[in-house]
């Protein structure tokens, strides 16, 4: 009845706060997968939104060459139109995608402020703290 399940690998970083890994991580921890065979890998925060999808476009920016827009673009609609949240988890993606997949380009800030403003998320949670005090009070209603 017990199911062995593999290691779990936790990257603790604050909501809408960006991966405390370097950009080589992600490729690295895609080789460790596959080196234990592991056929799934589960991400989750707290919500499933911000640091999930972060950690889920970080992959598709890095195994699948998609530029930054491609992946959030292609998560929000496969997923949750709430992925990646704050302006400092898109500016990392940007710097990943601009390393992995540009040869360490640095964008212009002209370059990267027309990305931050396309694919910042259209609610109101954009780079703001979690209330848990409203969150309660929403469930208690």
């Amino acid at each position: 009845h017990m199911v062995d399940l593999p290691k779990e690998i936790v990257l603790a970083w604050d909501d809408y706060g960006s991966p405390p890994v370097k950009f080589s991580f992600w490729e690295a921890f895609h080789n460790y997968v596959v080196s234990k065979k592991y056929t799934s890998v589960c991400f989750h925060c707290e919500h499933g939104h911000g640091r999930t999808g972060t950690a889920m476009c970080a992959m598709l920016i890095t195994l699948l060459k998609m530029d930054v827009e491609a992946a959030v673009t292609y998560l929000r609609e496969a997923y949750c139109k709430e992925v990646v949240e704050s302006e400092t988890q898109i500016l990392y993606l940007i710097n990943l995608d601009m390393e992995i997949n540009n040869g360490g380009k640095v964008l212009t800030d002209s370059e990267t402020e027309k990305i931050i403003k396309k694919l910042k998320p259209s609610g109101n949670t954009f780079d703001e703290t979690f209330d848990f005090s409203n969150y309660l009070k929403r469930l208690e209603d």
